[in-house]
Protein backbone atom coordinates (compact mmCIF):
# COMPACT_ATOMS: atom_id res chain seq x y z
CA UNK A 1 0.00 0.00 0.00
CA UNK A 2 1.43 3.09 -0.76
CA UNK A 3 1.03 6.19 1.67
CA UNK A 4 -2.03 7.97 0.19
CA UNK A 5 -4.15 4.67 0.55
CA UNK A 6 -3.35 4.14 3.95
CA UNK A 7 -4.23 7.80 5.37
CA UNK A 8 -7.84 6.92 4.70
CA UNK A 9 -7.70 3.79 6.63
CA UNK A 10 -5.77 5.04 9.87
CA UNK A 11 -8.62 6.61 11.96
CA UNK A 12 -10.72 3.78 11.02
CA UNK A 13 -8.12 1.40 11.98
CA UNK A 14 -7.56 3.06 15.14
CA UNK A 15 -11.00 2.79 16.10
CA UNK A 16 -10.71 -1.10 15.16
CA UNK A 17 -12.98 -0.45 11.91
CA UNK A 18 -11.02 -2.16 9.35
CA UNK A 19 -11.57 -5.72 8.21
CA UNK A 20 -9.19 -8.10 8.55
CA UNK A 21 -6.98 -7.93 4.96
CA UNK A 22 -6.96 -3.87 5.11
CA UNK A 23 -6.26 -4.03 8.60
CA UNK A 24 -3.31 -6.21 8.12
CA UNK A 25 -1.88 -4.21 4.80
CA UNK A 26 -2.03 -0.75 6.89
CA UNK A 27 -0.41 -2.78 9.95
CA UNK A 28 1.96 -4.40 6.83
CA UNK A 29 3.07 -0.67 5.86
CA UNK A 30 3.66 1.08 8.99
CA UNK A 31 5.98 -1.19 10.18
CA UNK A 32 7.68 0.44 7.57
CA UNK A 33 6.70 4.03 7.48
CA UNK A 34 7.35 6.28 9.92
CA UNK A 35 5.45 9.36 8.87
CA UNK A 36 2.74 6.98 8.91
CA UNK A 37 3.11 5.28 11.82
CA UNK A 38 3.41 8.63 13.70
CA UNK A 39 0.25 9.89 12.35
CA UNK A 40 -1.36 6.61 13.39
CA UNK A 41 -0.23 7.05 17.02
CA UNK A 42 -1.86 10.75 16.61
CA UNK A 43 -5.05 8.78 15.78
CA UNK A 44 -4.79 6.39 18.33
CA UNK A 45 -4.31 8.74 21.11
CA UNK A 46 -7.18 10.61 20.09
CA UNK A 47 -9.17 7.51 20.09
CA UNK A 48 -8.09 7.03 23.83
CA UNK A 49 -9.09 10.84 24.86
CA UNK A 50 -12.38 10.41 22.81
CA UNK A 51 -13.17 7.16 25.11
CA UNK A 52 -12.81 9.40 28.25
CA UNK A 53 -15.32 12.32 27.67
CA UNK A 54 -19.28 12.46 26.50
CA UNK A 55 -20.07 14.87 24.27
CA UNK A 56 -23.05 17.40 24.16
CA UNK A 57 -25.51 16.19 21.86
CA UNK A 58 -28.63 18.14 20.81
CA UNK A 59 -31.77 16.76 19.33
CA UNK A 60 -32.88 18.29 15.85
CA UNK A 61 -35.41 20.06 18.29
CA UNK A 62 -33.00 21.11 20.28
CA UNK A 63 -34.07 19.55 23.38
CA UNK A 64 -30.67 17.98 25.02
CA UNK A 65 -30.29 13.94 24.33
CA UNK A 66 -31.66 12.20 27.63
CA UNK A 67 -28.79 9.51 27.40
CA UNK A 68 -26.03 10.51 24.51
CA UNK A 69 -23.45 7.86 23.29
CA UNK A 70 -20.66 8.71 21.70
CA UNK A 71 -19.84 7.16 18.16
CA UNK A 72 -16.22 8.30 17.23
CA UNK A 73 -16.43 5.17 14.74
CA UNK A 74 -19.48 6.13 13.35
CA UNK A 75 -18.67 9.62 12.59
CA UNK A 76 -14.89 8.46 11.01
CA UNK A 77 -16.76 5.87 9.00
CA UNK A 78 -19.10 8.85 7.86
CA UNK A 79 -16.17 11.37 6.95
CA UNK A 80 -14.47 8.24 5.25
CA UNK A 81 -17.68 7.41 2.98
CA UNK A 82 -17.79 11.16 2.21
CA UNK A 83 -13.91 11.40 1.50
CA UNK A 84 -13.48 8.24 -0.72
CA UNK A 85 -17.02 7.99 -2.12
CA UNK A 86 -17.48 4.27 -0.93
Amino acid sequence: MHCEQVHIDLAPGALGGLNASDEAAVADHLRECVPCRTEYAGFVAVVRRLATVMPHEIEPDGRPVSDPVPDPAGAIEAVRRERTGR
